[in-house]
């Protein structure tokens, strides 16, 4: 199996995801990675993936970031309106300056996070999910390192649970 990580963003019965099954650009960053030594890549880019899940989630709290991460999605030329979350923090200041401002952080933590993480991507999954989730804030972020994972979800208020796989 590929190596694939996964953001879901639950609003009610709609599924927002981040996947990253394929490369994109550089990302950026979050708190400092705990002070122990990792011994693989694994146990570096898990814990920023995870901080970046928890940040997108609080960001996701404010109505304006949440209006404009729909606009991006719903202009997302790939077929299941996916976006490179790398991507969208390095070319759009906005988002990556929302999503620092909106968490109490540094926008170089941000960025350290997501040149961290492996290749993240959001989008609904699911096509009925995609088009039901009008931007409204009954949702979850989350994140596994691949399907048989059980997710690690963030609510909006940064709250932590662990979804069942």
């Amino acid at each position: 199996m590929s190596r694939s990580t996964r953001i879901i963003a639950l609003a009610a019965v709609a599924v927002f995801a981040a996947c990253s099954d394929r490369t994109s650009p550089d990302p950026l960053a979050d708190e400092p990675l705990p002070a122990r030594a990792a011994s693989s890549e694994r146990e570096v880019a898990e814990p920023a993936r995870e901080r970046l899940a928890r940040r997108l989630a609080r960001a996701l709290a404010d109505p304006g970031f949440r209006a404009v991460l729909k606009r991006e999605l719903d202009r997302s030329p790939v077929a299941e309106r996916k976006l490179h979350l790398q991507r969208l923090l390095s070319a759009n200041g906005r988002v990556h300056r929302a999503v620092a401002r909106l968490n109490g952080e540094s926008e170089a933590a941000v960025h350290a996070d997501a040149r961290e993480a492996i290749p993240l991507e959001l989008y609904f999954p699911v096509p009925e999910h995609r088009s039901a989730w009008r931007g409204d804030a009954r949702l979850l972020v989350a994140t596994a390192a691949d399907d048989h994972e059980a997710p690690v979800a963030f609510a909006p208020s940064g709250r932590r649970r662990i979804l069942d796989p």
